[in-house]
């Protein structure tokens, strides 16, 4: 598979994890997409940094990625959404 199928291949699925992530072409879109979301959590105030209470568990958390594509099938917004 040559490069730029293996790169139009990569553009049909979304990642499912972090790691799938970073290790895609498109990394530093992920990136930037991941630091705008949690710029929003900031500017609107959406959590309070808290130490562990003792005997808890902690809720996890992932993120969500999804390519936007336009009406031509191009991606137009690189969006990274962190779950609860």
């Amino acid at each position: 598979m040559g490069n730029e199928t293996a790169h139009a291949t990569s553009l049909e699925h979304n990642p499912v994890s972090y790691n799938d992530a970073m290790a895609c072409p498109d990394a530093n879109l992920w990136r930037k997409s991941m630091a705008e979301e949690l710029e929003e959590f900031v500017r609107k105030e959406l959590f309070t940094e808290v130490g562990k209470p003792k005997d808890r568990r902690v809720v996890g958390c992932k993120w969500i990625f999804k390519r936007k594509l336009g009406p031509d099938g191009h991606v137009e917004r690189y969006k990274a959404r962190l779950v609860a």
